[in-house]
């Protein structure tokens, strides 16, 4: 007997205050999994259904306040959002790693030669990137150096915690000036001692389905005071290259693989001196001394040689001596030599 009641009866004369239901506006069209046995979805998708907001308390139904069931994402940072979507349903968000179904480490966000198991949920891999991928197994480690050579060292004269890694296209100056103070900042370090060195563009290495793209090579450099403080930047620097996505953060969009960190010493050599050269070798012992009276023997032998050469050139002095003086005589008395004329013979003054 309430008039205000949905089911008002003006003919009744007795108030029982059982009947009475309430004017009350609202959905009154079941969800898809609350629906009849007789209900089915006529989707392929079954991911619209009927209302999503069903309203136990009603008791009129208004069509207007219904809203359709409609499964999807409502997240706008997500990269499949629907803003057609009145169901929040399985949304994926921007996640680095490898889908190349060739790679050893297919699925997987970090470079490996193990195989990862298909990621779902928000751990699902959703953003490809080549430089993630490994497709050989890597070769072992160089061997080490050889020692120093005896008598030479070496001692420590600079500590370098770098970053290495791979982009689309070079820094800018003003882009490499700003990395600069970024990274001074993050690892406490002046921009003064941070280098950033790039190598030349090249097309070697990274594939983008189809396209070849051009890569360069960049280092990153902090340096540092020491070899504590080379450790702990180093580890500093590992943690924030442990995701692409982190990585991007610091180094930039155009980040083609996951970076690499290793520490570096730079060293200053003082090499070994020359060696000594070896000593002369003893002479040979002196054999004793023969005595041709009381002169050496030696001795004796050189007199001996000079004075026959002395009196061989005296001979000769001498010969030549007589030989021109008859020469000079036979001038002297008009002496020739006689000629031969048949039997007779003749001096040159006769004829």
């Amino acid at each position: 007997m309430d008039p205000a009641a949905l089911n008002f009866e003006p003919r009744a004369n007795i108030n029982s205050r059982s009947w009475c239901i309430p004017y009350a506006a609202g959905c009154m069209m079941p969800a898809a999994a609350a629906a009849g046995s007789g209900y089915s979805n006529p989707s392929s998708h079954k991911r619209q259904g009927l209302a999503a907001n069903f309203d136990p308390l009603a008791t009129v139904h208004s069509s207007s306040s219904c809203t359709v069931e409609y499964l999807g994402c409502t997240h706008t940072a997500a990269l499949n959002y629907d803003p057609l979507a009145t169901v929040e349903h399985d949304c994926w968000f921007s996640k680095a790693g490898c889908l190349d179904p060739a790679a050893l480490n297919f699925g997987c966000p970090l470079p490996g030669t193990a195989a990862c198991s298909i990621l779902t949920g928000p751990d699902r891999i959703t953003v490809h990137v080549a430089g993630l991928c490994s497709f050989e197994v890597p070769a072992p480690p160089t061997p080490p150096q050889p020692g120093l050579p005896v008598g030479a060292s070496k001692e420590p004269s600079e500590y370098r915690a770098v970053i290495g890694f791979r982009r689309r296209a070079p820094y800018t100056y003003p882009e490499e000036v700003v990395l600069r103070e970024a990274i001074g900042a993050r690892y406490e370090k002046a921009a003064s001692r941070v280098l950033v060195e790039q190598g030349g563009a090249s097309e070697v290495g990274v594939q983008d389905g189809r396209r070849r793209l051009s890569v360069v090579g960049v280092e990153v450099i902090a340096l540092c005071d020491g070899a504590d403080d080379m450790a702990a930047t180093a580890a500093r620097q590992r943690a924030d290259m442990a995701s692409f996505e982190a990585a991007q953060m610091l180094l930039g969009e155009d980040l083609l693989e996951l970076p690499t960190v290793r520490e570096v010493i730079i060293y200053r050599y003082t090499p070994a001196p020359w060696p000594m050269p070896p000593p002369s070798p003893p002479s040979p012992p002196s054999m004793p001394r023969r005595m041709i009276g009381s002169i050496p023997e030696g001795l004796f032998i050189q007199i001996v040689a000079f004075s026959v050469v002395g009196l061989m050139l005296l001979g000769a002095i001498i010969a030549c001596g007589v030989w021109l003086r008859r020469n000079r005589r036979a001038s002297r008395y008009g002496v020739a030599p006689a000629y031969e004329t048949g039997n007779v013979l003749a001096t040159k003054n006769e004829l």
